[in-house]
């Protein structure tokens, strides 16, 4: 297996090359919550293409083969409905958790993976093979890939990447805290370490999850030992520690639309975690008021030192659109500190 770990836009480049390639099998390999499957399904929508998703784990031997019957007194398979169909169009016939598949369930995977057959179905020309699993040391129930199968495909493996989880986190409107966390921490977009005891680890997945129940908890008013327990439960106990005293920060923020309304750099706060909360509370209020507001954000931004500056242009035009970034004070700013930002 390749040791070269692909960030997912490298990764979906990739895919995108080698998925037409009808006869190529392609295998994704990562740990838990990295974002294989999503990147896979994203690929193929980009491409046009259909999508069948198989969880292999789920499957048995002889369901591959399907079904027989007696017809003129020969035994006939019929082939399982989720297979492709002849006139299908160009599809990606997705075989997900295939490290988890019983040895025997593999087996069955051997003659559609190279020779497109299985007994007396053909995989329609149009049909592009896709896997995914995680690493056998990943304790996530994995089983080694049969040597035979192994070979049949094409290994890419994908590794966690901040900086792109976080296009994607200012797109989807991930909750701010958690995006000015992993500004703060970036180490922390994944804690995962398969000999640690619990449930929960921080993953890219798993602070979409808590986003999401963070949102929720605070539309309830779920506070106190409640709220410990969601972020606990999302992303483990030890990064939840440094997570939960982040969110005191928040206490502290200064008031942004006085910032706002009239900006100055003696108002920049000094904490590095709190100027990262406050960046990211700023893209927030400029996403519900993008037309009002887009020129005080953006000379508010370029008041802050230039770390946080770039940060915080680069989100702001992730959130509203590159007019954002097209702004006088802007394109001033990237001229007096292009020297600074290559170093």
């Amino acid at each position: 297996m390749s040791e070269i770990a692909l960030k997912p836009t490298t990764l979906a480049a990739t895919l995108k090359a080698l998925i037409p390639q009808r006869t190529l099998c392609i295998n994704v390999t990562g740990q838990p919550g990295i974002g294989k499957s999503a990147i896979v399904k994203q690929v193929a929508a980009e491409l046009g293409m259909n999508f069948i998703d198989i969880r292999a784990v789920l499957l048995d031997p002889v369901d591959f083969r399907g079904v027989p019957s007696v017809e003129g007194g020969r035994t006939k398979f019929n082939p399982p409905d989720f297979l492709p169909k002849p006139g299908c169009g160009k599809t990606v016939l997705f075989f997900d958790e295939v490290d988890k598949a019983p040895s025997l369930t593999q087996c069955g995977l051997l003659q559609i993976t190279l020779d497109r057959r299985l007994g007396e179905y053909e995989l329609p020309d149009e049909v592009t093979i896709v896997s995914a699993m995680n690493r056998q040391g990943d304790r996530a129930g994995s089983q080694k890939l049969n040597t035979a199968l192994a070979n049949r495909f094409v290994h890419l493996n994908l590794m966690a990447d901040k900086d792109q989880w976080k296009e994607w986190a200012v797109e989807h409107e991930i909750h701010q805290s958690v995006r000015a966390y992993l500004d703060f921490r970036p180490n922390h977009i994944t804690s995962f370490d398969p000999s640690r005891p619990g449930n929960a680890f921080a993953s890219p997945r798993s602070w979409e999850f808590l986003s999401t129940a963070l949102k929720a908890a605070q539309a309830s008013g779920v506070s106190g030992e409640g709220l410990a327990a969601i972020i606990s439960g999302c992303i483990g106990d030890e990064v939840a520690v440094e997570f939960s005293t982040f969110l005191k920060v928040y206490d502290q923020l200064p008031d942004i639309d006085a910032m706002l309304k009239k900006p100055a750099k003696k108002d920049i706060p000094k904490e590095a975690s709190v100027r990262y909360a406050v960046v990211q509370a700023i893209v927030d209020k400029l996403r519900n008021e993008p037309d009002k507001l887009r020129e005080p954000v953006a000379t508010l931004m370029t008041m802050f030192p230039a770390e946080y500056a770039l940060l915080g242009i680069r989100d702001c035009s992730k959130a509203v659109g590159a007019k954002f970034a097209a702004q006088p004070v802007v394109l001033q700013w990237v001229k007096e500190n292009t020297s600074n930002l290559m170093k």
